[in-house]
């Protein structure tokens, strides 16, 4: 078993306390301690529900251990039809433009901002690799981190896409079904007049 991996299968092994200092307690090993190792925590539970699974896993990037926690949520109760419908075109150069059923206005997505912002992170991820192949090295935790952070700003702007065209379908009495977009690249929102 790789040490950066260690698997709770048991729901009575952990407990979570939620609040401002939140913290999971984990069962020590009965040959170490019989006493319960308690780890706190930074962030919110944004799922609530029965806890299942845990998983600790070592991010060798950070240099921190994260937690995942597997979460039984009650389904949903179903929601009426929708009232309107939208559909939407996905391209390259506009990320994704949006019309609403009865509705005069278009949403469209520019890509700009995000692919200037995609771009200007790669530039920085070329130049560390040719500083680590001067060296003879193939990866560092710097370039792991470069990876990681141009990641992570793309689904923030493909999450802040969605948030941004969930409110304009509910401000028209629409049904909106979050669904995560195909990975292209989101931007700047504009509203145009339909001809």
């Amino acid at each position: 078993r790789p040490w950066d991996f260690i698997p709770v299968k048991s729901t009575m092994a952990y407990e979570v306390i939620e609040g401002r200092q939140g913290a999971l307690h984990l069962a020590g090993p009965k040959d170490v301690s019989r006493k319960r190792v308690e780890i706190p925590f930074r962030g919110i539970i944004r799922h609530r529900g029965n806890f299942k699974t845990c998983e600790l896993v070592y991010q060798n990037a950070n240099q921190a251990w994260y937690a995942h926690l597997v979460v039984e949520v009650p389904d949903r109760e179903p929601v009426a039809k929708p009232v309107k419908y939208a559909a939407g075109d996905i391209g390259a150069r506009r990320t994704i433009t949006v019309s609403i059923q009865g509705h005069p206005t278009s949403i469209v997505y520019s890509s700009r901002a995000a692919w200037k912002d995609y771009k200007y992170w790669t530039r920085f991820i070329a130049k560390e690799k040719s500083r680590l192949a001067t060296q003879g090295l193939k990866t560092s935790r710097r370039l792991q981190r470069l990876y990681q952070k141009r990641r992570l700003r793309l689904r923030h702007a493909m999450e802040a896409l969605a948030s941004d065209y969930g409110g304009h379908a509910q401000a028209e009495q629409g049904h909106v079904v979050y669904r995560r977009l195909p990975q292209k690249l989101p931007g700047q929102c504009q509203v145009r007049q339909r001809q």
